[in-house]
């Protein structure tokens, strides 16, 4: 029985402080933009755009889309005359935010050993940094984007991870993999909570050690417990229930996103 484990990124592969790290983003991607538009207006338009891609529900919408229609309209300048300024800051000044996170050693040895089992692995990270910064930032976590079969990135996806349609997407795409599922995160609001109202099994990251999985709450416990809880944990417990009405939603909105997507 084939296993499809969706993994978030930030705080469960990549130490992440991200009361730091994104301060620190919207800084150097203001001053990067500063000859074009003002860094205040810069910031503003950021957070706009931000609340706006969190908020989607349109399934003919990709995120990306969604933020340039507000960010643009704000500043004011073409996303034609900035693409340079973005690729140009995203090669070349994002990588020195690597500083401002750490690699977590039991991530990588997770993973490979997930994969060595066979297990199909999607990166479940809220697709609110573009496709460029996400890889970075994979990279920085010890993988390489090709060793998965799913990343989630605004350019490819419909809803950010407050909504349990986000979830019901990344199945979609791979194809409603039968067999269990599981949703492995730091996050209760954005990585657990949304996952089981979609109908998923979950097991969330922190700092206590590892508890046996509960339908109606999941398990929680270090990342470094995970094999071993995997391995002794009956995989028919982990077989997705759609029969709620949240999944029943989620799904429906997830369905034409996921074939748009396509």
């Amino acid at each position: 029985m084939t296993l499809t484990l969706l993994l978030d990124l930030d705080d469960t592969l990549l130490n992440t402080n991200l009361e730091a790290f994104v301060p620190a983003y919207f800084q150097a991607l203001a001053q990067e933009f500063a000859p074009y538009i003002a860094p205040d207006l810069m910031v503003r338009a950021l957070l706009s755009g931000l609340r706006k891609m969190n908020e989607n529900e349109d399934f003919s919408k990709i995120l990306q889309d969604v933020f340039d229609e507000e960010f643009y309209s704000q500043v004011g300048v073409s996303r034609k005359k900035l693409q340079a300024v973005a690729d140009h800051y995203y090669d070349h000044v994002f990588p020195a935010l690597a500083g401002l996170t750490t690699q977590n050693p039991q991530a990588k040895l997770f993973v490979d050993w997930a994969l060595s089992q066979g297990y199909r692995i999607a990166i479940a990270t809220d697709p609110l940094f573009p496709r460029k910064a996400t890889y970075h930032r994979l990279r920085w976590a010890g993988f390489e984007p090709e060793q998965f079969e799913l990343i989630s990135t605004p350019d490819r996806f419909h809803f950010t991870k407050s909504h349990p349609a986000y979830y019901a997407e990344i199945l979609g795409r791979m194809g409603w993999p039968e067999g269990p599922v599981l949703m492995v995160g730091n996050d209760m609001e954005r990585d657990i909570r949304p996952a089981q109202m979609l109908g998923l099994a979950t097991y969330h990251v922190d700092e206590e050690p590892a508890s046996s999985f509960e339908p109606e709450t999941g398990a929680h416990g270090k990342l470094a417990d995970l094999r071993r809880w995997l391995e002794s944990t009956n995989f028919e417990a982990l077989t997705p229930s759609f029969k709620s009405r949240d999944s029943i939603l989620g799904i429906a909105a997830s369905t034409p996103a996921a074939l748009n997507g396509y």
